[in-house]
């Protein structure tokens, strides 16, 4: 065991660069009430951000900010695209399994991993993610890789039953001008 921690931190010491934000589009679907009957409400993105800064999920706001998961601390965020600077935290994880090489060169792995979805902003959220991630990167090659595939249920305010899925993109990337006098 203390050898998986000492090459961990020799690699944090090689490649703290390495480690990032991924873009992720998440996929939601959640029971909504329409009349008599049961509809389909679908989500993205716009309503993940709208929920955090508590805005419309429409308010122009929102375009300054993505939601993305830190390959580092393993946690789905919404960030302020100026600056990166973490608006909401929105999973905690619960435990992870993983396999493969992690060397003091070398990280080759996947893993299964169990994450817990926080409150967003005073709305009550109970549920569950499971993600598959995927890990490279070569001291020699001075390249690496990430990415994930997440599926889970969760429901709102103890009422509203939802399906979530998402897949982490392109490496995030700052942009825009951070507004005057905050968030």
């Amino acid at each position: 065991m203390r050898s998986v921690f000492a090459a961990a931190a020799a690699l944090t010491l090689l490649a703290p660069s390495a480690w990032a934000n991924y873009d992720v589009k998440a996929r939601i679907t959640c029971a909504d009430v329409s009349g008599s009957k049961l509809a389909k409400l679908k989500l993205d993105n716009a309503d993940i951000i709208g929920a955090c800064l508590g805005v419309a999920p429409t308010d122009p706001s929102v375009d300054n900010y993505a939601v993305t998961f830190d390959s580092d601390t393993r946690e789905l965020h919404v960030l302020r695209r100026c600056d990166s600077l973490i608006m909401c935290d929105l999973t905690d994880q619960l435990g992870c399994q993983t396999a493969g090489t992690n060397t003091k060169g070398e990280i080759d792995t996947t893993a299964s991993c169990a994450y817990r979805m926080r409150d967003i902003n005073g709305i009550d959220i109970e549920g569950t993610l499971v993600c598959r991630e995927r890990e490279k990167w070569s001291a020699a090659k001075d390249k690496y890789s990430f990415s994930t595939a997440c599926e889970g249920t969760y429901s709102s305010d103890g009422v509203t039953p939802c399906t979530i899925s998402f897949r982490s993109g392109k490496a995030f990337d700052e942009s825009g001008v951070c507004p005057v006098g905050g968030p």
